[in-house]
Protein backbone atom coordinates (compact mmCIF):
# COMPACT_ATOMS: atom_id res chain seq x y z
CA UNK A 1 0.00 0.00 0.00
CA UNK A 2 1.63 3.00 -0.96
CA UNK A 3 1.76 5.99 -3.64
CA UNK A 4 1.40 5.16 -7.82
CA UNK A 5 1.87 7.87 -9.90
CA UNK A 6 0.10 7.27 -13.34
CA UNK A 7 1.26 9.51 -16.09
CA UNK A 8 0.27 9.46 -19.97
CA UNK A 9 3.30 8.83 -22.03
CA UNK A 10 3.38 9.25 -26.39
CA UNK A 11 2.25 12.14 -28.74
CA UNK A 12 0.73 9.64 -31.61
CA UNK A 13 0.44 6.74 -29.59
CA UNK A 14 -0.79 7.55 -26.17
CA UNK A 15 0.23 5.14 -23.29
CA UNK A 16 -0.30 5.01 -19.34
CA UNK A 17 2.94 4.70 -17.33
CA UNK A 18 2.65 3.66 -13.79
CA UNK A 19 5.64 4.11 -11.56
CA UNK A 20 6.06 3.64 -7.61
CA UNK A 21 7.72 1.62 -4.68
CA UNK A 22 4.81 0.05 -4.50
CA UNK A 23 4.19 -1.75 -7.91
CA UNK A 24 7.74 -2.74 -7.53
CA UNK A 25 6.85 -4.36 -4.65
CA UNK A 26 4.08 -6.07 -6.23
CA UNK A 27 6.30 -6.98 -8.71
CA UNK A 28 8.72 -8.52 -6.58
CA UNK A 29 6.26 -10.32 -4.29
CA UNK A 30 4.50 -11.93 -7.82
CA UNK A 31 7.98 -12.90 -8.76
CA UNK A 32 8.24 -15.46 -5.66
CA UNK A 33 4.70 -17.08 -6.73
CA UNK A 34 6.37 -20.47 -8.32
CA UNK A 35 8.69 -20.62 -5.43
CA UNK A 36 6.09 -21.28 -3.26
CA UNK A 37 3.71 -23.37 -6.09
CA UNK A 38 1.26 -20.99 -5.26
CA UNK A 39 -0.97 -18.84 -7.95
CA UNK A 40 -1.38 -15.87 -5.58
CA UNK A 41 0.67 -13.90 -2.97
CA UNK A 42 -0.06 -10.58 -0.87
CA UNK A 43 2.02 -9.03 1.93
CA UNK A 44 0.54 -9.69 5.57
CA UNK A 45 0.39 -5.67 4.93
CA UNK A 46 -2.24 -5.47 2.64
CA UNK A 47 -4.10 -8.51 3.76
CA UNK A 48 -4.51 -6.91 7.06
CA UNK A 49 -5.99 -3.37 5.62
CA UNK A 50 -8.85 -5.60 3.05
CA UNK A 51 -11.67 -8.17 4.35
CA UNK A 52 -10.97 -11.10 2.30
CA UNK A 53 -10.89 -13.63 4.87
CA UNK A 54 -15.04 -15.07 4.21
CA UNK A 55 -14.52 -15.02 0.57
CA UNK A 56 -10.86 -16.70 0.77
CA UNK A 57 -8.99 -18.50 2.92
CA UNK A 58 -5.34 -17.43 3.67
CA UNK A 59 -2.28 -18.76 5.13
CA UNK A 60 0.79 -17.43 6.26
CA UNK A 61 3.81 -18.49 4.04
CA UNK A 62 7.04 -16.71 6.03
CA UNK A 63 9.31 -13.96 5.91
CA UNK A 64 11.14 -12.65 2.60
CA UNK A 65 13.68 -10.41 1.42
CA UNK A 66 12.85 -8.56 -1.34
CA UNK A 67 15.38 -7.70 -4.07
CA UNK A 68 16.08 -3.32 -3.43
CA UNK A 69 14.32 -3.34 0.23
CA UNK A 70 15.91 -3.06 3.17
CA UNK A 71 13.03 -4.93 5.65
CA UNK A 72 11.91 -8.21 4.81
CA UNK A 73 8.15 -8.79 4.42
CA UNK A 74 5.62 -11.15 5.71
CA UNK A 75 3.95 -12.82 2.53
CA UNK A 76 0.59 -14.77 2.30
CA UNK A 77 -1.29 -17.26 -0.09
CA UNK A 78 -4.82 -16.50 -1.06
CA UNK A 79 -6.62 -19.07 -2.29
CA UNK A 80 -9.95 -19.95 -2.99
CA UNK A 81 -12.51 -21.75 -1.00
CA UNK A 82 -13.52 -25.16 -1.62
Amino acid sequence: MGIVVAVEIGEIKRDIAYHGDTLNTAARIQSVCNDYNKKLLASEHLICHISIQHSFTTEMLGTIHLKGKVIPINIVSIGQIQ
